[in-house]
């Protein structure tokens, strides 16, 4: 196809590519016949037939037909801001283009750049535990200049999305639907938050299609596929991460893990992966030196934390980053609540305490 593959043929592939019902699936299969798209575009039904497609890729070439035309798409798909990016385009991403079955098309919002990418998956049921890792690794990956993919879903791609934005990093958002219908609703404003940020919503479905069930298994190749490797912070083993590391796994990309409670389920997932060879990630310079990123340590990690009082100097001694309950701080400190709080929110306000929630703090 590279070989026919003309101007022409792109924009008659755009009008392909944003037919829903042809299908991710069927539009390789359309591409591999290696005919020019222009002559597939005019054919006849019988002629369809001829090159043995199915009936249901031949209604759908004939619907796409039947819509605007193949330049009225291209031009209504600029002026929304989506960019459509073939794999016969230069500027397809490389690492994807290396995947057993790569996407034929991306449909984008924002903007993809050239930089080493880390895929960060986990579950939608985070705990306090898995949000704090996901915060903390991703937000030292990404201000070391790490790239970070994740499928914008609740619980950990959410906090890993977040995560690199409040580092001053990029991040793209890999979606099993349309991108100009970012899914779950709830995290819209954080798709948008993403593309003014400098990161991107990637899809190879096209604008309009809903999240479906089958929709989330195609699209995690495409995250690993992305990147140079994949780090699981937090999943069940039977989940869509452990499908994300497979596709990084068999796309011949390194996969890491981050082990959590014996006694988690959401641990299992972390677990299972070490077992089968995945790198122990204890700390963000354990994938740093993976990627062969010199981590450098910056004055504010090396300098010591001094305490502005005496109420801080007590708290940081009974603070670490393993969360503990406001009740438990009181306690242990023998400080009033009411001291204890004021002086939490003022170490929070200087960035030496975190409030994960539910009146649950750790230190930063």
């Amino acid at each position: 196809m590279a070989q026919t593959y003309s101007p022409e043929d792109r924009t008659v592939l755009a009008a392909l590519a944003s037919q829903q019902t042809l299908g991710p699936r069927s539009l390789a299969h359309v591409i591999a016949l290696g005919r020019p798209l222009r002559e597939v575009w005019g054919a006849s039904s019988a002629t369809l037939a001829a090159l043995h497609l199915d009936k249901r890729v031949i209604a759908a070439i004939r619907a796409a037909r039947s819509g605007p035309s193949p330049e009225t798409v291209l031009d209504d798909l600029k002026a929304r801001g989506i960019q459509f990016v073939t794999q016969f385009d230069p500027t397809y991403p490389p690492l994807l283009a290396q995947i057993a079955v790569p996407p034929a098309v991306l449909f984008i919002r924002g903007a993809l750049q050239d930089s080493l990418a880390v895929a960060v998956v986990g579950t939608r049921k985070a705990t306090t535990y898995g949000r704090q890792v996901t915060e903390t690794v991703t937000g030292q990956l990404a201000s070391h200049g790490v790239t970070i993919v994740s499928g914008l879903a609740l619980g950990i791609d959410g906090w890993a999305h977040r995560a690199a934005l409040a580092a001053g990093g990029t991040t793209y958002a890999v979606l099993a639907c349309g991108v100009d219908r970012p899914y779950p609703a709830s995290h819209r404003g954080l798709a948008e938050e993403i593309i003014e940020r400098g990161g991107a919503l990637v899809s190879e479905f096209p604008p309009g299609t809903e999240a479906l069930r089958h929709h989330f298994p195609i699209r995690n190749r495409i995250i690993a596929g992305m990147c140079r490797a994949t780090l699981v912070t937090e999943a069940a083993v039977k989940s869509g991460s452990l499908l994300t590391a497979r596709s990084a796994l068999e796309a011949n990309r390194d996969v890491y893990a981050v082990p959590g409670s014996i006694f988690s389920p959401l641990s299992a997932g972390p677990h299972f992966l070490i077992q089968q060879g995945a790198k122990l990630v204890h700390t963000a310079a354990d994938v740093l030196i993976e990627l062969g990123i010199a981590q450098e340590r910056s004055e504010a990690e090396t300098r010591e934390v001094l305490p502005d009082s005496a109420e801080e100097r007590h708290v940081l001694e009974h603070l670490s980053q393993e969360p503990i309950d406001f009740d438990a701080l009181v306690a242990a400190t023998e400080l009033p609540a009411a001291t204890l709080m004021s002086t939490l929110t003022l170490m929070e306000m200087k960035g030496r305490a975190r409030n994960l929630g539910g009146n649950v703090f750790a230190r930063r």
